[in-house]
């Protein structure tokens, strides 16, 4: 019987490092959804967005990028910070099937606080940058409520549509069990989305 082969102390030295990154990355995103859910289970931020937006009612988080110092330091870390906001919202929007909204530059959701509207979402080219917006409360587009998202309170349609999903599940496990082919499903699970017309469905498909 062979034994197994050992490492060389040249490739420990290698693993070791890479083990290292590995930890290092899982590190930071566990904290960095952490502090996701931190921003958006308290009135700290937005409270923050309120009054900043008052003199600033459309900014991005690279506006300041390359001027810090025409802000004050406490503003221009809480600017840094807007993408872990929104990070945080559309997580909520996510459990609660909220979809966002989408145009050519990328997606975005709208909020609602203090009788305050604001949009924000994410714009993707070359870079990614996080954008906000002052934007009039309106019947037009739907204000998800701050409120709701701090006290994550489950939207009153999210019981029956995970229903209808695990129903829409159950089918395909059984048409699969009967031997229909994977890509035959799949093809007709497309077929439907790409049967609805842009009014009715504006999210990237597949």
């Amino acid at each position: 019987m062979k034994s197994k082969s050992k490492l060389t102390p040249k490739r420990e030295k290698e693993i070791l490092p890479a083990a290292e990154v590995v930890n290092k990355f899982i590190e930071d995103l566990i904290r960095k959804q952490e502090l996701e859910k931190e921003f958006i289970s308290n009135t700290e931020y937005i409270l923050w967005l309120e009054n900043f937006s008052i003199a600033n009612p459309a900014f991005s988080d690279d506006d300041w990028l390359y001027c810090p110092e025409k802000i004050p330091k406490e503003d221009y870390k809480r600017v840094g910070e807007l993408h872990l906001f929104f990070n945080g919202i559309m997580d909520y929007a996510e459990r609660n099937f909220i979809s966002p909204c989408y145009d050519e530059f990328g997606h975005f959701l709208f909020i609602k606080f203090n009788n305050v509207g604001y949009k924000i979402g994410k714009m993707f080219g070359q870079g990614t940058l996080t954008y906000c917006e002052r934007v009039d409360i309106s019947p037009d587009n739907l204000f998800i409520d701050f409120n709701d998202i701090m006290e994550n309170k489950k939207q009153k349609n999210v019981d029956d549509i995970n229903k209808k999903l695990d129903s829409m599940c159950e089918t395909i496990e059984e048409l699969i069990k009967i031997g229909v082919p994977s890509k035959t499903i799949l093809k007709r699970v497309q077929n439907v989305f790409q049967n609805v017309s842009d009014e009715e469905y504006e999210e990237p498909i597949f």
